[in-house]
């Protein structure tokens, strides 16, 4: 269920999945949204060489197949326990923001983004 003014909250539209670049965001919020840029791609960037390292250190012959399949649950945990957290915040705003609205916001926002990267594939 969408709700358009939530209860309580100044939050005034439900989680949208709008990737704003650099050079589109407001200048109001340009400083926060670089800071989340830069925090978002750098935790990527360590979780990644962490987990590398976690399955090198317990399996040093792991083939890729099998690390990238692990990579995979690692990112669906954090994912999954980033978001229950957030709705546990949104709920105690009293936001109105319903699991299957945040769930769609990151997936397609993760889907634009990914789609505005280019990535050398062979």
């Amino acid at each position: 269920m969408l709700h358009d003014k939530p209860i309580l909250s100044k939050h005034k539209s439900p989680p949208s999945p709008n990737i704003l670049a650099p050079e589109d965001t407001p200048i109001r919020l340009q400083a926060f949204m670089d800071i989340c840029r830069k925090a978002g791609q750098r935790s990527a960037e360590a979780n990644w060489n962490m987990m590398c390292q976690l399955l090198h250190d317990k399996s040093p012959q792991l083939p890729g197949t099998d690390a990238l399949s692990y990579m995979s649950t690692c990112l669906t945990y954090f994912n999954a326990t980033w978001l229950i957290l957030m709705k546990r915040m949104a709920d105690d705003d009293e936001a109105g923001i319903e699991t299957d609205e945040m769930i769609q916001a990151v997936l397609e926002g993760a889907q634009k983004l990914m789609k505005s990267v280019k990535i050398n594939e062979g």
